[in-house]
C-alpha cells in the first residue's frame, strides 16, 4: 500500500510555487512525500512533474496542483508495480529508461556547455540593431577589369564606351578572378 506524509506536505504545500526560483532551492529534494511498497515519491518526483506540465496549470491553486501531481505519481507507481519484472516489456521499458537518462545528461551537458553565450533573442535584437544602420548606408554594386597594362585599359574602355556589353569584355579580357562572372565583384 501507500503512505503519505502529511507534516512534510504541508509546508511544502504552502512554499510551492511553480514558476519561482524558490521551487528549485529552498525544499529539500529528498524529502519523501510518500511510499508505494518500498519505493518513495520525493520533492523532487513532484518538481520535475510540475516543471513538465503545461503552463496554464501555472493559474491553478499550487495546494491543489501539489495534491494533483501527487496523486497522479502515486497511481503511477501503483501502476508500474503491477508490471510483471520479468516481461518482455519490462525489458523495454529499461531500454527506454537508459535512453532518456542519455539524452537527458546530453541535454545538460549541451546546456553547460552553453553557458554564456548570447540567447537568440539577444543574436536577433542585434542583427535587427546593425541592419538599422546598414539601411541607411549607401551600398555599391563594382565590377572591374584586370588587364596588365594601362593601354589594354584604355582600349577596352573606349569599347565599353562606345556601346559593348562590360560583362562580355570583362569575361573576355580579365585576367583577374572575377572575370568567369563578367567582372562582377558585389555589393559593399
Amino acid at each position: 500500500m501507500f503512505k503519505i506524509n502529511l507534516t512534510k506536505l504541508l509546508p511544502i504545500a504552502a512554499c510551492l510555487n511553480l514558476y519561482s526560483a524558490a521551487l528549485a532551492s529552498e525544499i529539500n529534494n529528498n524529502a519523501i512525500l510518500a511510499k508505494v511498497g518500498i519505493n518513495e515519491i520525493m520533492v523532487g518526483h513532484v518538481k520535475i512533474a510540475i516543471s513538465e506540465l503545461p503552463r496554464n496549470y501555472g493559474n491553478l491553486d499550487e495546494a491543489y496542483l501539489l495534491d494533483f501531481v501527487l496523486d497522479q505519481l502515486i497511481k503511477q507507481e501503483i501502476m508500474a508495480q503491477s508490471l510483471s519484472k520479468d516481461s518482455e516489456e519490462s525489458s523495454l521499458i529499461d531500454f527506454e529508461i537508459e535512453n532518456q537518462i542519455r539524452s537527458l545528461k546530453a541535454r545538460e551537458a549541451i546546456n553547460i556547455s552553453l553557458n554564456g553565450l548570447p540567447e537568440e533573442r539577444h543574436i536577433l535584437q542585434a542583427y535587427n540593431e546593425a541592419s538599422i544602420t546598414m539601411k541607411e548606408q549607401e551600398e555599391f554594386n563594382a565590377s572591374h577589369i584586370l588587364v596588365e597594362t594601362e593601354n589594354e585599359a584604355r582600349e577596352l574602355r573606349k569599347k565599353i564606351l562606345s556601346g559593348a556589353k562590360f560583362g562580355s569584355i570583362a569575361s573576355e579580357n580579365s585576367i583577374g578572378p572575377s572575370a568567369e562572372r563578367g567582372g562582377t565583384l558585389g555589393w559593399f
